[in-house]
């Protein structure tokens, strides 16, 4: 059956209260108001914008003047421009990657800024005007907004002026001048000086001055007093500044930069040049069982410059620093790492609260090796012409969180964790060289004890809760084991107090974490506590010393990862067996030493495996057995990229590069101990010449480490 009907077109009819509502909601506060004026600024080439904030704690007289030397605007460009929410005018300009006459693309896309200008005053008095054309100006009341109008019927007056001695800008000028009056707070010396750093913080703190600054002013003299941000970078203990190219680093530069009263430190700085940037310098995570590159499209190429601060009282004490409140404070106001495309910021980054990079949980779990926000002044630097898969939120608070997004991120952390990785060694060797005398620790089978309190106390199931007691258990039972087998070995040469501290080190930070972990992350901190003390316990038991063919010794470690080289591809090269050259050793220890180097090698070639693809570089591990004079040395050295880490920082406990989770730096320490233990030596050989002298083909150019055992067993 048919039926008549008529169909009629009609469009949105939207009330003059809707601009208002676009304001609150898509620009949040203050600071993003501010930034969205400045970036219209920006956009208009100007040079210069000027921010003076007159009487602002009378709301009767309080004014928000905003002036740039921009190039104006004329009438046409208020009518059908300024006028237009939403106008599509410079997101055109960006896709079709359209730079203004001072060279920049646009970065107000979305046409609503303008908007925002409420959230600071209910009036504005805006005058513009271009070069050779008259000027322009308006009055708006946002407060005629707030009816039941229709947009369309709420007229905005626009007076266009000839040029004359009474304009504001002169005939051969430019610019756009805002006024805001009535404004929607009373501010307070705080608000101010929180609105001045953010407004400041505008413009990344590397970028050239030169090319566009902004001066935030007040006639109450508010500013002064504030602590600038040149005396608070000299003050920074560390400096850093990275650049990547196709997502691998291109340039490194840290530096550490002793206080004038360390005297018994020196200057440090590395560089891309250095072994340890040189030999993993391309962007990697983990994803599953595999180590992939990280891509750099939607993003492209990016800077990463920063300072980084020690406000321990010890550490203080070396410096020269008069105002520690000051810089203390304004590092947590402003800390953090914050992100600027073509030098203009992208909020909400490096914002109080915002930990985007998750470097206060890091710091959480390991506070004396991670830097927290407020420990750090960083910037990010994006090209917005490369950085288009980076879009930005409607309202203006950071990235929408795609792939693009997070590979930006991971390429973030993995930059700074290499920064993180050299301070925690300026750090360590500050603190043993000026360290101070502190209380004696709590004994490490009482926190062990109290922690299972805590469990039974905090943990609902019982199934969960008898598996984490039973393994603290173990924890115990191992500890002691190991306190008592050290003790003995003490007079062999081992370094009892300091495994005992670093274990003792690891039990506390379990004690601290259980109140605030999930019950997921306390069941594998456990477990992986009792697998490092059941290694430690075994590696230790007594094995008698006697003279025995290396290659013997070799062979029977060779059982243990045979397979697990069958598996990962690689070729093991055994030279060693028809050695008949001898040594005096402990054959266990020996044993979990050649394995622990193995291992080693083993992780990093699975962790490089893109790049040996990629260069067509071989896999093989090599163990040989060779006459040293003197000496007989084991070799095992491998065809990959090297150490990524000093030879002294190496042997170092719980000193790593390897990616979170995969690795506690344990292994070549006890390899070391190991060797002292036999009054040997463990070598990591860096230079040419001396590769050369061990005989060794060129394709053997990766980690190469010699267990160096002296004849007849006596140095």
């Amino acid at each position: 059956m048919d039926f008549d009907y008529e169909v009629k077109k009609v469009g949105f009819k939207p009330k003059a209260r809707l601009i208002l509502q676009l304001g609150d909601r898509l620009i949040a506060n203050e600071k993003i108001a501010i930034s969205e004026i400045v970036k219209n600024s920006y956009d208009a080439c100007a040079r210069k914008v000027t921010v003076t904030m007159n009487n602002i704690n009378d709301p009767d007289k309080a004014e928000i003047v905003i002036i740039d030397d921009g190039k104006g605007m004329d009438l046409d460009v208020i009518e059908n421009v300024w006028m237009e929410p939403g106008t599509d005018h410079k997101e055109k300009q960006l896709e079709n990657g359209e730079f203004s006459e001072c060279n920049r693309l646009p970065i107000g896309e979305k046409g609503i800024g303008r908007f925002g200008v409420h959230k600071l005053g209910n009036k504005i008095e805006l005058i513009s005007k271009k070069k050779n054309s008259n000027e322009v100006k308006l009055h708006i009341d946002w407060r005629n907004f707030d009816t039941d109008k229709y947009l369309e019927e709420e007229k905005i007056e626009i007076i266009e002026k000839q040029n004359d001695e009474n304009n504001f800008f002169k005939s051969d000028e430019s610019g756009t001048y805002i006024r805001l009056t009535s404004l929607r707070k009373k501010w307070e010396k705080r608000d101010f000086r929180i609105f001045y750093r953010n407004a400041v913080s505008l413009i990344s703190p590397f970028a050239s001055k030169d090319d566009f600054t902004i001066e935030v002013k007040s006639n109450l003299n508010w500013e002064h007093g504030l602590i600038d941000l040149e005396t608070i970078k000299k003050n920074a203990l560390w400096y850093f500044k990275i650049e990547t190219k196709d997502n691998e680093i291109k340039t490194f530069y840290y530096e550490l930069r002793p206080y004038p009263y360390m005297d018994k430190i020196k200057k440090r700085v590395v560089t891309e040049k250095d072994s340890y940037i040189t030999n993993d310098n391309k962007v990697q995570r983990k994803e599953g069982k595999k180590y992939k590159s990280v891509s750099s499209e939607g993003f492209g190429d990016i800077a990463i410059e920063g300072y980084i601060f020690d406000f321990d009282k010890n550490t203080l004490d070396l410096s020269d620093i008069n105002d520690r409140k000051g810089i203390k404070d304004y590092v947590k106001e402003n800390g953090g790492v914050r992100v600027y495309r073509d030098g203009m910021r992208i909020y909400d980054y490096g914002e109080p609260g915002n930990d985007w990079l998750g470097l206060d949980q890091a710091r959480i779990n390991a506070p004396s090796a991670k830097i927290g926000n407020k420990l750090i002044l960083s910037a990010v630097s994006l090209s917005r012409e490369m950085s288009a898969g980076l879009e930005e939120k409607t309202n203006r608070e950071g990235f929408i969180e795609t792939d693009v997004y997070h590979n930006f991120r991971d390429t973030i952390i993995f930059l700074l964790n290499k920064v993180v990785f050299l301070r925690n060694e300026d750090k360590d060797k500050i603190k043993n060289i000026y360290k101070q005398e502190t209380d004696v620790e709590e004994n490490t089978v009482s926190l062990i004890k109290k922690v299972e309190i805590k469990v039974k106390r905090v943990v609902p199931k019982e199934e969960d809760k008898k598996q984490i007691v039973d393994t603290l258990k173990k924890i115990e039972e191992n500890y002691v084991d190991m306190k008592e087998t050290l003790l003995k070995s003490a007079g062999s040469g081992l370094a009892y107090s300091l495994v005992i501290h670093e274990i003792e080190k690891m039990v506390g930070e379990l004690k601290a974490r259980a109140d605030r972990t999930e019950l997921s992350e306390l069941k594998e901190l456990t477990s992986k506590l009792q697998l490092t003390l059941e290694g430690i316990t075994n590696l230790f038991v007594n094995s008698k010393t006697e003279k025995r063919f290396a290659r013997d010794v070799i062979q029977k470690s060779m059982k243990f990862f045979k397979y697990r080289v069958k598996t990962h591809n690689i070729e093991l090269v055994k030279k060693y067996e028809n050695s008949n050259l001898t040594i005096e050793c402990s054959e266990n220890f020996i044993i979990n030493a050649l394995m622990n180097l193995v291992d080693n090698a083993i992780y990093w070639f699975k962790y490089h495996e893109e790049r040996l693809r990629k260069e067509n570089k071989p896999r093989k591990i090599l163990i040989d057995v060779v006459d040293l004079d003197d000496k007989v040395g084991i070799i095992v050295a491998d065809t990959g990229f090297g150490f990524s880490i000093s030879p002294e920082t190496a042997v170092l406990p719980f000193k790593t590069t390897k990616l979170k989770g995969e690795g506690m730096g344990l292994g070549l320490y006890f390899v070391n101990e190991i060797m002292k233990m036999h009054q040997g030596n463990l070598k990591i050989v860096t230079s040419q010449y001396e590769k050369a002298k061990l005989g060794l083909d060129n394709e053997y150019n990766g980690a190469i480490v010699v267990l160096e055992f002296y004849k007849n067993g006596e140095e």
